[in-house]
């Protein structure tokens, strides 16, 4: 996942003591002349969702930016396990659903035939 990448990522820059936030924006939007216009855009604008995630969260530094990302990723833990219970409990609805449907298609031939006796009920 991307969030377990950023996170890692993080840690080890964090531990080489990496440069301030504003030096790895600037190196996003570097002027490479082997840059096509395309790119220079996208990396522009990767810069700028940076820069407004950044103030939105009043992140100054590599150890907040750290943080952050480690409440995101566990907030983003919690939320898939939820989501992988939701599914199993969906999947066991299903059967439920199938089994109510058997009931009902087979319940008329079961009221009809449970007043017989021998073979036939045997059978049935």
């Amino acid at each position: 996942m991307q969030i377990n990448r950023l996170n890692e990522w993080i840690k080890v820059e964090v531990q080489k003591k990496s440069p301030t936030l504003s030096k790895i924006i600037a190196q996003t939007i570097d002027d490479n002349p082997e840059k096509s216009n395309w790119q220079k855009t996208t990396d522009l604008k990767a810069a700028a969702n940076m820069l407004v995630f950044l103030q939105g969260n009043h992140i100054e530094n590599s150890p907040q930016l750290q943080d952050k990302v480690a409440e995101i990723k566990n907030q983003n833990d919690t939320i898939c396990s939820q989501i992988q219970a939701n599914e199993r409990r969906m999947k066991e609805l299903d059967e439920h659903i199938k089994q109510s449907e058997n009931y009902f298609m087979y319940r008329n031939i079961h009221d009809k035939n449970k007043h017989l006796e021998g073979w036939v009920r045997d059978d049935y």
